[in-house]
Parts: C-alpha cells; structure tokens; sequence
C-alpha cells in the first residue's frame, strides 16, 4: 500500500505525466527548487500548489490529503474485498489483504483502519478454532476501537469475545465478556437492540450453563422484551436497500454503500441469497461508475456465484450486469461466453422482456468486439421481440442501435431506422 508524501506525489504525478523537472517548472520557479519540493527539503505556498495542481492536472485536496486519509481511502476497498473473502470463506486471500492493512495501520499509527483489519483478522482465526490467535487480535481491536470512541467497534469486540469463550465452554470468561459489552452500550445511551438483544440471550445462555437459573430466566424476559422492539428483518433489509438505491441514483456512492452493507448483513442473517446478489450487483456498479473496475469485478463475481445454481430470472440479470465489466475490461471473449448463457437462460425461462435484453447485450458485446453481423443479426431480433410485449421505448432504442451499426455502410438503413426511432418517441412525448 503505497502512502506518499507531498513531495512524493509531486514527483509521482510528474513522471507519470513523462515531464521534467524543467517543463513542471515553466517560468514559476526554478527546477532546483522543485527538486527540492519533491524531496520534502521545503515545503511550497498555496499560490504554487495552485500551479502545481492545474500543471499536474489533479486537485489541491488531493495534494494536501494526508497519510491518515490515503490510508483511510487505500484501505476502503481492500476492507471491503476482505470481507467478501471472508463471506465466501477465502480466508487466505482475506488474510493476505488484511496484513497489508495492518502493517501499513501500525507503520503510520493509524488506529481507526487498525482497529477494522485486526478484528476481521481476528474473526477468521475465529472461524478457523484458532482461539488464542483470535482472542489476542479482537482484544487489540476493542482497545484500539475504544481510543477510537466507535461505539460499534466495540460492541462487535464483546459480542465476538463472548462467542469466542462459549465455543470453548469458558462460560465465566463469556459471561464476562457479554456483560461488559450490554453495559457500555447503557452507558452510552446508544439505541440498538439487535445487538442487546444478542447481549441478553448470551448473557442468559451463559448464566443457565453455571446453573445460575435465576439469573437465566432474568435476562431471557430481558431479551424478550427488546426482541419485541425488533422490526421484521425482511422489512428492514428491504428498506435498507431502497435507501442505499435511492443514493446511488443521486451518485452519493459512499452513503449507498453503507446502506447495501446494512442491508446485506440484514440478508446474510435472514441468509437470502438473491438478496444477497442484488446488493452485489449495486455494489459492482458503484465502483463501475467510479471506474474502479477491479472492485466492480469483484463484487460481479461474487453475484454471479451465489446465482449460478439458480437458473432463474435473476441469474439473467446477474449475468447481464457481469457483462458490462467485462466490457469496461476489454475482455470480450469471455463477455460472449456469458451473453450466450444469458440468452440461453433468458429463453429457457420464458421471459420475453429478458430475451430482449440478453439479445441486445449479446449485440453490444458482438459490435465491440468487430463482429458486426452478429450485432445486427441480434438487434432485429430483439426488435421482432419487444414487438410482443408492447415497449415502445425499448422498441425505438433498437431502431437507434441498428442505425449506429449501418452507420457508414448504408445511408439509406441509417436513415429509415433513425427515423422509425423518431416516431417512436415522439409518441411518447419525449421528444417534440
């Protein structure tokens, strides 16, 4: 994880942009002074960073941004690829990106990031019976976490502390562990009853394992009472993945991603897989549009693999949404492969509407790749079909692909498909 210094990014920016020291320096300074600059032997005014920036074509902030907050950005996705390692149980490849992290975190005392790798760390030795390991990086984690003031941290650290203890049958040490995590959420007034209610139901279980039955039966009416409180699981993750929707359409990407988080821990408790994709899917098209394509891969991949037994309607779409990336990848040999499953899928699932859709994927991948017969031969038969089911709009884009493609092969094709697009959506007023 490469963290860099002012000086570091001036010199980084300026080789990667093939210029000299001399042609950065133009008639503002010096190449010397530069050279200087660049070795952090002296620091440039705001007025240069000015230049520096328009010259270098990025933004102040971004040559101002400190090692906290590139490490807090370096580590967002590889947090996030590790935790889909973990979902997916690829815990060396977690691991492997988690170290990274970690050594990076101490390196530069970043606590905050340390804190989230050391304890995902920790819950894979935890999946793995590696108790020891386990309890010594979730305790490193809660002390960093509480320096931190993150209250969920923190909670998540007792609650795994306890669970760790009670897989062992150390039921005093769980009991403990509990107890001080549904104390501090009391004494920070913070409201969260899915997590009390974990607190209570452990704290019950450990305390009828000691023969304390009592106690036991105190806590259970305690954890029934907030368990009440508790909205409906599906409602909620249904709700948290409307919010997150709704801000990916405002191209708010870092809130739409806590809300898919949010509701993806909602549908892995409730373990709904389909809704599980679909938050992949959004996922992979978040960091589609910020053209970050190696993450967009990613989650395309996870997507595809939690539907790939499916066959259904939703696999189609999984698929289609696969497609695109490979596209942005260049990697169209297998995009082909995938369009023709989704066709195949699409058809075997009598759905018209996708059939429509796979064919114009299956065009678009055909086009790109050279092969523009294939492409043409595909759009007039999803224009056959969006006939059947009365789309107007889907109808008249067809008839604009199909005018791209004869684009500068027959004017007159051109011209008759265009304007058939024309029509079309005239009629339905959005255009005059």
């Amino acid at each position: 994880m490469e963290v860099l210094t002012l000086g570091q990014k001036i010199k980084k920016l300026r080789k990667e942009k093939k210029m000299t020291l001399k042609e950065l320096a133009g008639e503002r300074i010096t190449a010397a002074q530069i050279s200087h600059i660049e070795r952090d032997k002296s620091y440039p005014s705001h007025d240069l960073l000015e230049y520096f920036a328009r010259q270098l074509r990025v933004s102040i902030d971004y040559l101002l941004e400190s090692k906290e907050m590139q490490i807090k950005k370096l580590s967002e996705s590889l947090i996030l690829k590790s935790e889909i390692h973990i979902r997916s149980k690829e815990y060396k490849e977690a691991k492997q990106d988690l170290k990274v992290i970690i050594e990076t975190c101490e390196k530069h005392e970043v606590k905050s990031v340390c804190a989230k790798a050391k304890f995902l760390y920790g819950i894979i030795n935890l999946k793995e019976k590696k108790y020891h390991e386990a309890s010594n990086l979730i305790e490193e984690s809660l002390i960093l976490y509480v320096s931190t003031d993150n209250t969920i941290g923190v909670l998540d650290c007792y609650k795994e502390l306890g669970k760790l203890y009670l897989e062992q049958n150390i039921y005093n040490v769980a009991l403990d562990k509990f107890v001080q995590g549904q104390k501090y959420l009391n004494n920070k007034d913070y409201q969260d009853y899915d997590r009390e209610f974990i607190f209570l139901t452990n704290i019950a279980y450990a305390n009828v394992k000691m023969d304390r039955h009592d106690e036991g039966i105190k806590y259970s009416q305690k954890a029934k009472e907030i368990e009440e409180k508790i909205k409906d699981y599906k409602e909620r993750g249904k709700n948290l993945l409307l919010m997150g929707t709704s801000y990916i359409e405002k191209q708010e990407y870092e809130s739409a991603k806590h809300y898919l988080n949010r509701a993806l821990e909602v549908f892995e408790k409730e373990n709904k897989k389909d809704e599980e994709a679909k938050i992949y899917v959004k996922m992979s098209n978040i960091y589609h549009n910020m053209n970050n394509l190696k993450d967009a891969l990613d989650y395309a991949k996870k997507a595809y693999k939690l539907k790939e037994d499916h066959e259904d309607t939703g696999f189609v779409k999984v698929i289609h949404n696969y497609i695109e990336v490979l596209i942005s990848l260049k990697r169209y040999e297998h995009a082909i492969e995938l369009a023709k499953r989704g066709l195949s899928l699409s058809i075997k699932n009598r759905s018209k509407v996708l059939e429509c859709k796979s064919l114009e994927m299956y065009s678009k991948v055909s086009k790109i790749s050279g092969n523009n017969e294939m492409a043409l031969e595909c759009l007039l038969k999803a224009l056959e079909i969006s006939k059947e089911f009365e789309d107007k709009k889907t109808r008249a884009d067809i008839y604009f692909k199909i005018a791209k493609i004869y684009s500068g092969r027959s004017f007159e094709k051109e011209k008759e498909y265009y304007t058939k697009g024309i029509e079309l959506y005239k009629e339905l007023d959005i255009i005059r």
